[in-house]
């Protein structure tokens, strides 16, 4: 290994020790000098942006912790969805405290959550995903925003994401595609998931080459200031692009 890459694994390195020991303002520091800095190379770059992203959302979560762990049963219910945004760090609590005692009476805010047209579906996703993480073996109704219609979803039966076929073998193309565009990856597998959580809890009608073909090929199209091509998924992926910049 060079010199170079010695330098930026060193850095790696001591980022994943600060965040193991929870001095995330220190790691965040670290990470945004160095990111900051001209000549990276990509590969260092690009996990480094991943570090900055996880060191963010690690420091948000235990802070968030700090502010409900004092809550009651009732109080933490209230704000797992606050003002139609899901607040993970009273969920995963409630989950810690209550899991294999939730009654009926929460069962159906739950459901509430689900079939209340204020709440962004990417919000809802993310409770089904941490419901389905939990082993929640119950019946719910579920509206997606997106295609004005009500679904029924179980979090033991209901296939999400990572358990879906098509979704792998999509992402298994995406990668290969864009193995010599590394920056793009995350970018790209972003994307895939936006759209997967756009149709949820249906499977998107698309052909997996054809998908991951139209995702890489926006990503660096957009990336070399050049035109993109026009067809259903690039539509989609404007609309889910603006969508998560307004919201």
């Amino acid at each position: 290994m060079s010199e170079i890459n010695n330098y930026y694994q060193s850095i790696i390195d001591k980022v994943n020790k600060l965040i193991e020991e929870k001095q995330y303002d220190e790691a965040i520091f670290l990470l945004e000098d160095e990111l900051n800095t001209p000549y990276i190379p990509i590969d260092f770059q690009t996990v480094m942006e991943d570090l900055l992203i996880t060191a963010n959302a690690d420091k948000n979560y235990f802070s968030g912790l700090n502010l409900v762990e004092k809550l009651n049963r009732k109080q933490l219910i209230d704000a797992i969805v606050s003002n139609n945004k899901l607040n993970s760090s009273a969920l995963y609590l409630f989950f810690e405290r209550y899991q294999n005692k939730i009654d009926e009476e929460e069962l159906l805010i739950f459901e509430n959550h689900f079939v209340n047209r204020k709440i962004d579906n990417e919000e809802k996703t993310s409770l089904f995903e941490a419901m389905a993480f939990q082993k929640i073996n119950n019946n719910f109704r579920y509206y997606n925003n997106n295609l004005k219609e009500e679904f029924d979803i179980n979090p033991i039966e209901t296939k999400i994401f990572e358990q879906i076929p098509l979704y792998i073998e999509t992402k298994d193309i995406i990668n290969s595609l864009a193995s010599k565009e590394p920056s793009l990856l995350n970018f790209c597998f972003n994307i895939l998931l936006a759209i997967y959580k756009y149709y949820f809890p249906l499977i998107p009608n698309y052909d997996p080459k054809d998908l991951a073909h139209s995702i890489c090929n926006y990503m660096l199209s957009t990336l070399q200031g050049k035109s993109v091509d026009k067809n259903e998924v690039t539509d989609l992926i404007k609309k889910l692009l603006h969508i998560n910049l307004t919201i």
